[in-house]
């Protein structure tokens, strides 16, 4: 049986991926650990209670009962660090976006990862699910003229689903982005692709978990559904902890992220930003997001 482990249990993941887990042969989540920055310590051992699996006292501990572990905290200038751990003592690890908030991090998880040769996952289920590997599949990236990607806010927290959901249909990485409009509720952004193409990235819009892109046969759209995005989470770890591969080099799984920074350098600075150009000392700090953070139930509801 895979054995995995859950480290902070901030957000609706926490629930969603148990149960999913759960549900595949052979897998089980049998292990949690949380810092307490989101919950208290009897919604864990409640959590704990339902799932039949051990509250441990230490990431150490955690990493010695388990075959591959979650990182779920919504902290994400915590993530790197936190996780650093469980690399260094190559337990594989799943990442949720945003990854890490700073080029710092990035730069240094890629180090580690390098380095250690342990297997890393992260960002979001939106490049990982099915129904955007099968369609990135199907694309001929040389016939794209345009595309558009809609996402909701917060601008860095959910707005990097956008580049991720981008990185998994056209692949990873852009070569400039530039803000278009930015009110408090959205954020257009113009960008041009890696290979050349530009589009759109809407983060805020009335639409959410959509792709569009054009080309010589037409318009065609990705509308994405959440028990697929989960299942995309899920399935593409457990996978790692079984092959020990990872699902893409770690230096492209972290430019989505990238992306993210570079686009909140671009709305500061009110232009054009090339990828170059991302600053090595940038961060996107948490506090103000911490402050204003509410947790979704970590229990079950019940009418």
């Amino acid at each position: 049986m895979i054995r995995i482990g859950l480290m902070d249990l901030d957000t609706g993941h926490a629930l969603a991926f148990t149960k999913r887990l759960n549900d595949m042969a052979d897998v089980q989540v049998t292990a949690v650990y949380d810092h307490g920055d989101v919950r208290d310590a009897s919604e864990i051992a409640a959590f704990a209670d339902m799932f039949d699996c051990q509250v441990v006292e230490s990431i150490a501990q955690l990493a010695d009962l388990v075959d591959g572990v979650m990182v779920l905290g919504v902290d994400w200038n915590k993530r790197f660090e936190r996780a650093a751990q469980l690399i260094k003592r190559n337990v594989p690890v799943f990442m949720c976006k945003p990854t890490v908030g700073s080029v710092s991090d990035i730069e240094s998880l890629i180090a580690l990862q390098q380095q250690t040769g342990s297997p890393v996952m992260t960002g979001s289920g939106w490049r990982w699910c099915k129904p955007t590997q099968e369609a990135a599949a199907s694309i001929d990236i040389s016939k794209v003229t345009h595309f558009a990607v809609h996402a909701p806010m917060p601008r860095f927290y959910y707005g990097v689903h956008g580049w991720e959901f981008l990185a998994g249909l056209l692949g990873a990485g852009v070569q400039w982005i530039e803000p278009v409009a930015i009110t408090e509720k959205s954020v257009h952004f113009a960008c041009c692709h890696i290979s050349g193409v530009q589009g759109d990235v809407y983060v805020g819009s009335d639409r959410a978990r959509v792709i569009q892109w054009t080309d010589e046969q037409g318009e065609h759209e990705l509308e994405l559904d959440i028990p697929s995005i989960q299942l995309g989470f899920c399935q593409t770890f457990v996978d790692m902890i079984k092959t020990g591969n990872m699902p893409a080099p770690i230096a492209s799984q972290l430019l989505p992220v990238r992306c993210g920074i570079l686009a909140e350098q671009a709305c500061e600075l009110g232009r054009r930003v090339m990828a170059s150009e991302l600053e090595q000392s940038r961060i996107v700090t948490t506090s103000q997001f911490m402050q204003t953070y509410h947790a979704r139930p970590l229990l079950p509801q019940t009418v």
